[in-house]
């Protein structure tokens, strides 16, 4: 290999700011399974860097559509502080749309067409936009924690002044070659429920708590079945 080559790569594989992140936030909080949330809340889920490229694309799709979208009213990358986790601070991330004509929480995520399949097919809506999940646990859990997550970020717009009234995932699959972005991308649209983010923090913070107490002890935490670090990682 050439020497260009290796310090292309080297370059590719350093530390990005998410990783060097040492507090936990919205995308972490919904995570459905106790065991895992509790070590990240303390700092010690040993999670193995492998590099993968999916993130990267996702990342590199994201600051696209932040340079592209020029919307007017429309707030790109918003920091926002969606609440506190008692004794261990602030829970702050970054929304990456938000609508302020309609209150619209926006949230992308690149995934391949086979996860968007299942996730478009795995959700229900009543007559108020309220969802319900019908799927094996592992497309749950992914899903249910992206739902939580945008209920955070919600709860964070509203922290900050503004009007919340839905949130959208945006789906786009980075697994395409010739199809268009108007048939091959996905919307899925739900009411903001404050109460759902209420009851995320709410359980973080009982899990921290318990967490600290039993530090030696967190096995005893339920594992979700759909959670793939406990299935294959431990």
């Amino acid at each position: 290999m050439s020497e260009i080559y290796d310090n292309i790569i080297r370059e590719l594989t350093k530390p990005s700011e998410r990783d060097k992140q040492r507090k936990v936030g919205p995308s972490e909080l919904g995570d459905l399974c106790e065991r895992c949330l509790a070590e990240k809340l303390l700092g010690v889920h040993d999670e193995e860097k492998t590099h993968p490229l999916a993130p990267m694309i996702g990342t590199a799709f994201h600051l696209y559509l932040e340079n592209t979208i020029g919307l007017e009213g429309y707030l790109k990358e918003t920091r926002v502080t969606v609440g506190e986790i008692e004794g261990y601070g602030e829970i702050r991330g970054t929304a990456d749309g938000f609508d302020t004509t309609t209150g619209h929480v926006v949230d992308y995520k690149v995934l391949s067409k086979k996860k968007i399949k299942a996730f478009s097919s795995a959700t229900f809506f009543d007559e108020d936009r309220n969802p319900e999940f019908y799927s094996d646990s592992l497309t749950e859990g992914q899903l249910k924690k992206y739902y939580y997550q945008m209920m955070l970020y919600g709860l964070g717009m509203e922290n900050a002044g503004y009007e919340v009234n839905h949130t959208s995932l945006i789906l786009f699959p980075r697994d395409c070659t010739v199809e268009s972005v108007m048939s091959a991308s996905h919307e899925l649209c739900f009411k903001y429920n404050r109460e759902a983010a209420l009851n995320v923090l709410e359980r973080a913070n009982q899990i921290f708590k318990w967490a600290t107490e039993n530090r030696d002890n967190l096995e005893e935490l339920d594992s979700h079945p759909g959670c793939y670090y406990c299935t294959f990682k431990r």
